[in-house]
């Protein structure tokens, strides 16, 4: 796309979270600066149109943004109404599902480097500017007067009086990352929110890795990224085959099976026992994996990244690294799943006196 390559992805990831999203509107609005925050004319020619709209209604402008365009582009520069028509033609029909895609925390520490690095450079071009003609004075006050922008949500927050704060956080709150149907939902939804820390405690051979990776399966079905960590003695094979039975919806081996088919309420679901035609091969998963991938796809992107360590052979530092260098990639999580945190390797070398495997 022209605008990617001309203007770079950070900028379209902000301004598209910007026109969709409540949380990084809401924390841009504020600190958003006479002239804009972007590199580029048109980038804050939008966001310009994003912020007044929040000023004026308290909500991003969606699909909204359109009639701001139609409205202004009579009179607008040529070259400028192209590269905001061309971008504001690719979101055309997918608010919704970009809005559910959006991480705002990620997006906001996008923005705020971003934002900052245009500051910047305009502070540069300014001093070089005042030092060129001698204005050494206007220099230093330039020099003492410019603050670093910050648009993360915990950023010195007006706790009593930042109404937007206060909004989205409400927002934030009730939006599960993976929803269920039926009495799961109320139960496990509150819960499956961002920022929230879950566990699965259970005894030994309880079914914890499968209620994990079934999570993982249901998040990619709901065009949410996954970040699955293995720790512990499975294999990258062992765990692929877990994978693949989930996603293929039949047991490794070619014994029988019973598969439910419904449930009463209350009652025992209904079996219905299947046969299938072989053991799961490389190639029924692959197929299962395609079918996938074809109805769930997130514009190119792995939906799903598998990262095996054995025990005690990776920190939460370490973790931290492999997110840090897929970010740099391009791919970011929305949820990340460790089985089994409790045998991740200690931070400083050692165990921590209140370790349960030191203890033990």
């Amino acid at each position: 796309m022209k605008i990617e390559k001309r203007h770079g992805s950070d900028e379209r990831r902000i301004l598209t979270a910007m026109i969709v999203n409540q949380t990084v509107l809401s924390r841009v609005a504020p600190k958003w600066e006479k002239g804009g925050l972007f590199q580029s004319a048109w980038g804050n020619l939008v966001g310009e149109w994003c912020v007044d709209f929040y000023d004026r209604y308290e909500e991003p402008p969606g699909k909204s943004i359109e009639g701001l365009f139609e409205a202004w582009a009579e009179g607008g520069d040529k070259e400028t109404v192209k590269l905001v028509e061309s971008f504001l033609s690719s979101l055309s029909d997918e608010y919704d599902r970009l809005n559910e895609e959006v991480n705002p925390e990620f997006v906001l520490d996008c923005a705020n480097r971003h934002f900052n690095k245009v500051k910047l450079s305009r502070l540069r071009d300014a001093l070089e500017g005042y030092i060129d003609n001698g204005e050494l004075d206007k220099a230093q006050k330039k020099l003492d007067t410019w603050n670093r922008i910050d648009v993360s949500a915990s950023a010195g927050v007006d706790l009593f009086n930042d109404a937007s704060v206060l909004q989205s956080s409400f927002v934030e709150a009730t939006e599960p990352l993976i929803t269920y149907t039926g009495d799961l939902g109320p139960f496990f939804e509150p819960a499956l929110t961002r920022d929230s820390l879950v566990s699965i405690l259970a005894s030994e051979k309880k079914g914890k890795t499968h209620w994990l990776i079934d999570m993982a399966f249901r998040a990619v079905q709901q065009r949410r990224k996954v970040a699955f960590f293995a720790v512990g003695d499975m294999s990258l094979a062992q765990m692929n085959r877990r994978f693949a039975v989930r996603a293929a919806r039949r047991p490794l081996k070619d014994n029988p099976y019973l598969y439910p088919v419904s449930m009463d309420e209350p009652g025992e679901p209904e079996l219905e026992e299947r046969t299938p035609d072989g053991p799961l091969d490389w190639r029924d998963a692959h197929k299962a994996y395609s079918k996938i991938l074809n109805k769930y796809a997130l514009d190119g992107k792995p939906p799903l990244k598998l990262s095996v360590h054995p025990n005690s052979t990776i920190s939460v530092h370490g973790i931290a690294a492999e997110l840090d260098a897929w970010e740099r990639q391009g791919w970011n999580a929305d949820i990340i799943v460790i089985d089994y945190a409790d045998i991740l390797a200690p931070v400083n070398g050692s165990a921590e006196t209140r370790d349960p495997r030191r203890a033990a």
